[in-house]
């Protein structure tokens, strides 16, 4: 339960309903089945703290700022220490390298994506963002190729926000002003021959397990529909953006992202028709308050 919870959350952009503070037991406090190896144990041990990570970063980052706060870089720096030690003392072994690495990949896209105490990322953060996305798509397709996702649903809401991440963090990597030593980084950093293999990362996940979850179907095809923007910047030079590029609502209000499967799979089932900017808009309102 604690872990279906911090994962649908964390994926789809809201807040856990299960909080730590509420828990007075460490966890795994309940019985492991009697089949489950040392190597089992540890795993389920390393996924729980993780989760708790991410969710601390989710929530820390999240809250509306108030006067006489912690300032948000203090907040930044306390919380990639505890992300360095939770990437230190949860070295991989050969069973468990790609779920440490996702899980891992999962914390920094939270603690570098853009949020509510931090809107606007420095450039430095986005390449980070971006390398962190990229390394969790590659992991991720690892594990759908192997068989081994088990919560369809979850997997394919976490890619489909990596992927927002990717597009997100090459937008702006690409649309900032830069200097001529962060130019050469970005060139250096960020290929296009990354992203393409990424966006092909992301349709294979989604389009795979849009066979055992139907929704996954409106994923797969929004993100088909928004990875093309990111094709078209691109496409327009190493100049900068066209001005006449249109960037996708939900690559704009990226901070506020939350998961609208649902609701788009509701609206298709009842015939309803009504405008995605609408209605991605108003989602990103409803974040924000």
């Amino acid at each position: 339960m604690y872990s279906f919870d911090r994962s649908m959350s964390l994926s789809c952009g809201r807040s856990t309903e299960i909080s730590d503070c509420v828990i007075g037991a460490l966890l795994p406090s309940f019985r492991i089945e009697s089949v489950a190896t040392e190597a089992d144990i540890q795993g389920y041990l390393q996924r729980y703290r993780a989760l708790q990570l991410q969710s601390k970063i989710y929530d820390s980052l999240n809250r509306k700022p108030q006067r006489g706060t912690i300032p948000p870089h203090q907040i930044i720096a306390a919380l990639k220490a505890e992300l360095d030690w939770w990437e230190k003392e949860n070295i991989p072994t050969y069973g468990s390298k790609v779920l440490v690495e996702s899980e891992l990949s999962m914390g920094k896209m939270l603690l570098y994506r853009p949020c509510r105490i931090v809107p606007e990322r420095s450039v430095e953060e986005n390449m980070e963002l971006w390398t962190a996305s990229l390394g969790f798509v590659a992991t991720y397709r690892q594990l759908v190729e192997s068989n081994s996702i088990f919560y369809v649903q979850i997997a394919s809401e976490k890619t489909y926000w990596a992927g927002l991440a990717i597009l997100y963090s090459f937008w702006r990597l690409w649309s900032l002003s830069l200097s001529r030593e962060e130019v050469a980084r970005r060139t250096a950093i960020v290929r296009q021959t990354d992203l393409w293999k990424a966006i092909q990362d992301v349709m294979f996940i989604l389009r795979t397990l849009s066979e055992r979850w139907e929704d996954g179907r409106i994923l797969a095809k929004q993100f088909e529909k928004t990875s093309t923007f990111a094709i078209a910047v691109a496409e327009s030079g190493r100049n900068g953006l066209s001005d006449t590029l249109e960037v996708p609502r939900e690559i704009q209000t990226f901070r506020s992202y939350a998961s609208m499967t649902s609701i788009r799979a509701s609206r298709e089932r009842d015939g309803l028709i009504q405008r995605d900017l609408d209605l991605q808009q108003f989602v990103a309102e409803m974040v924000e308050i």
